[in-house]
């Protein structure tokens, strides 16, 4: 398999049915950030409920060197995988241009993919749930989505 199709794999099950939620650490520094976007991602007690309508799915990957996991929130229950060191680093591939090209200064980071698998958001600060609900909320085919909700 070729190294691009490799590091797209990940994303492709996702195209136009989930929203993708990345958090990467990378070295010791970066792994206070890391543990921190976790559990800003599981502060609120409604968290669940609200990923799950937002059609989210969480990567976290600790570092390169490490395992990560998969949480699918689109389950009724949650759904959890682990990543081998090898998804880590295709996943980490398929991103790592988006945060040095918006912060230019690290590898660790929460990163945002839209259901039609471009960035939107990549961020080296902490995101908490209900920021992540409103950016995504404001969006042009979540407002189309939770108007057919409505119905």
């Amino acid at each position: 398999m070729a190294q691009d199709d490799k590091r797209e794999e990940f994303l492709a099950a996702h195209i136009w049915e989930h929203r993708v939620v990345l958090v990467l650490g990378d070295d010791e520094e970066d792994s206070t950030f890391y543990t921190k976007q976790l559990e800003a991602f599981d502060a609120l007690t409604d968290v669940r409920k609200g990923w799950q309508q937002r059609h989210l799915v969480l990567y976290a990957c600790a570092s390169s060197d490490d395992e990560g996991r998969v949480r699918d929130h689109t389950q009724e229950a949650d759904a959890a995988r682990s990543l081998s060191v090898e998804e880590c680093k295709a996943v980490r591939e398929r991103v790592a241009h988006d945060l040095r090209a918006r912060q230019r200064r690290s590898r660790a980071g929460v990163i945002l993919i839209g259901k039609d698998g471009g960035t939107k958001l990549a961020q080296t600060t902490v995101l908490s749930s209900t920021e992540l609900f409103e950016l995504i909320d404001s969006m042009p085919m979540r407002q189309s989505e939770m108007r057919q909700q409505e119905r």
